[in-house]
């Protein structure tokens, strides 16, 4: 039997990874533009945190993912990615950390999901595939 060697192209992997995290989190984003964030101001009075901490979530869910989009500085936009969505977690379902939802998932696992997204882009870089691309840790 022959060998079969796969031709891969972890660049193309990242690039998909870019615009899946990027593109997907801008539509929260958008949402929080045209909708209210009420229930974010709320949440950060009942945990006590101070209200200017509201402003991250346009910081964290358009800023940041256009940056992750183009490949502008991917590293450091996908750790604030992932600490974005630490903050949703810990904001909004902390007291669900443990449940499964009625469909039969976690009920948290589409945050967790963005969250390991943003860590594997802060391990990983932007690929080739990028607007911007400077050879140390913020490229």
């Amino acid at each position: 039997m022959k060998n079969l060697k796969l031709n891969t192209n972890e660049d193309i992997g990242i690039l998909i990874l870019r615009i899946a995290l990027g593109g997907l989190m801008l539509f929260h984003g958008i949402a929080k533009i045209t909708q209210s964030t009420d229930f974010i101001r709320a949440s950060l009075m009942e945990k006590g945190l101070p209200l200017w901490l509201e402003n991250g979530v346009y910081i964290g869910e358009l800023l940041i993912p256009l940056t992750i989009l183009f490949g502008v500085c991917v590293r450091i936009s996908g750790l604030i990615f992932s600490i974005n969505m630490l903050f949703s977690i810990w904001l909004v379902y902390s007291g669900q950390i443990f449940t499964i939802a009625p469909y039969g998932g976690w009920t948290i696992e589409l945050n967790v999901l963005f969250f390991l997204g943003g860590l594997a882009l802060f391990f990983m870089g932007s690929g080739k595939y990028a607007v911007y691309k400077r050879n140390d840790i913020f490229d």
